[in-house]
């Protein structure tokens, strides 16, 4: 029973290491997957109905307008429409609070027939609020409309010289536009200034009745900087951190279940290693049974390993203590001189683990100096993670830092061979893929 219970839990170990290694390949291509293509940066995309002014000195704007006004009042008097039309002239200054709404202070002048027919000068200072219907039809990308559609209504004093009457008027109207410029706008205004009837020294005080109407042509000039900011839209934003979130959420909930299962092979491995201690077998399994986290280190057994076999070669001691070292002849063999030297790198980056290893990078390049060694340097990346094409690029990357820090400490660049092989996994942990070998010949390798 005792056997039939050990081969039980081996089973069970093998089946449990197998199944892990399989949820680990594949959390780790559903990481690479789904994780690089989610977390590329999103492109910007802008609402086409929002836009924020660029500062107070903005979308100012500077009119002149040049037309005919009409007087009808109460009473009408005589004569017709054409009788009562004389030439009029506008100037306004205004600004663009928004794409649609703005405001203006306006003064039109110059003379008006009235009820008499007789020839009168008048002013009219007005302050009127603007809403552009058009603006958001065919903008640029400054925020700028080609046609503008604009109705306005304010309020303000018309003054008649002769008749002395300055009374309190309402202006109100419809602007039509055509920028044909950033700064240039053409416009025509058909408008009316409503007022009392005794504005003409006629009428009744206090009663509305006298109009003043308007038509005008002429240019707007934009003072300040011209257009709005665009307004980011921010749902692209929102919905990638929705599913940073709920990736976050699935990796904590696949990490948990991993952290169970190892407690769970963690405590079968415990009464495995009893089972086979009291049948007198645990030294036959020590690789099976210890639970020891067994990490690459570099203990530099391959320097030592160079500087062994160097010392019982034709190639003089590394320690300069054999006294032929300068003239006797290096080994003509095409053989890798010891042992190669590998160095290990942190994922995705041509950065060394342990900056411990360029001791070894000035060790080897001491010797090659001194022996007139030609370096052979491989790069590889591990292919677990990253596309092929990335880790072409990382290795060959991984070996032009070897080779560049070799060319820093006096090696010249024709004694280097470079070359990248790209993912490949042969070792366990995956971690030990990240490497680059380093492998020193007397003679250039083919």
């Amino acid at each position: 029973m005792k056997i039939q219970k050990v081969l039980f839990l081996t089973a069970g170990l093998l089946i449990g290491s197998v199944s892990a290694g399989a949820a680990v390949k594949g959390d780790s291509a559903y990481v690479q997957d789904d994780y690089v293509s989610i977390i590329q940066p999103v492109t910007p995309v802008y609402l086409d109905d929002v836009a924020g002014n660029l500062s107070f000195t903005s979308n100012w704007f500077l009119s002149f307008q040049g037309g005919v006004s009409a007087f009808i009042g109460k009473p009408v008097g005589c004569g017709d429409l054409f009788d009562r039309t004389k030439p009029m002239l506008s100037i306004g200054l205004g600004k663009w609070f928004t794409p649609h709404f703005g405001s203006r202070l306006s003064f039109q002048g110059f003379k008006f027939v009235d009820q008499s027919l007789a020839s009168r000068t008048f002013q009219s200072v007005h302050l009127d609020l603007m809403y552009n219907l058009c603006n958001g039809y065919r903008h640029n990308s400054l925020g700028l409309g080609r046609w503008g559609l604009i109705p306005y209504a304010g309020c303000g004093i018309i003054n008649n010289s002769f008749a002395q009457k300055n009374p309190f008027a309402i202006s109100f109207g419809i602007i039509g536009q055509y920028r044909f410029g950033k700064r240039m706008i053409l416009s025509g205004e058909l408008g009316n200034t409503l007022t009392f009837q005794d504005f003409d020294g006629v009428g009744k005080t206090r009663r509305v009745g006298d109009n003043l109407l308007q038509g005008s042509v002429g240019l707007a000039v934009i003072l300040g900087k011209a257009g709005w900011k665009r307004v980011i839209d921010p749902m692209p934003y929102i919905f990638q951190n929705d599913w940073l979130m709920e990736y976050t959420d699935r990796i904590q909930k696949k990490n948990d279940q991993m952290t169970k299962r190892i407690v769970r092979d963690e405590a079968a491995l415990k009464e495995y290693r009893k089972i086979l201690q009291i049948k007198g077998w645990l030294d036959g399994y020590p690789d099976t049974t210890s639970m020891a986290k067994n990490y690459p280190r570099n203990n530099y057994s391959g320097l030592n390993s160079l500087r062994q076999r160097m010392k019982g070669s034709q190639i003089p001691s590394l320690e300069g203590s054999m006294k032929s070292s300068s003239t006797e002849a290096v080994n003509d063999s095409n053989e890798c001189i010891g042992a190669p030297i590998n160095f290990f790198f942190k994922l995705n980056t041509a950065t060394l683990t342990s900056k411990a290893q360029q001791l070894n990078i000035a060790e080897i390049a001491r010797v090659a100096k001194k022996h007139s060694l030609y370096v052979r340097i491989v790069g590889a990346a591990d292919k677990a993670t990253g596309t092929e094409t990335r880790n072409k690029e990382l290795s060959e990357s991984r070996a032009a830092y070897i080779s560049e820090q070799l060319q820093k400490r006096g090696i010249p660049i024709d004694n280097i061979i470079c070359e990248g092989i790209g993912g490949i996994s042969r070792f366990k942990p995956d971690e030990i893929n990240r490497y680059t070998r380093v492998m020193l010949y007397s003679k250039l390798p083919d």
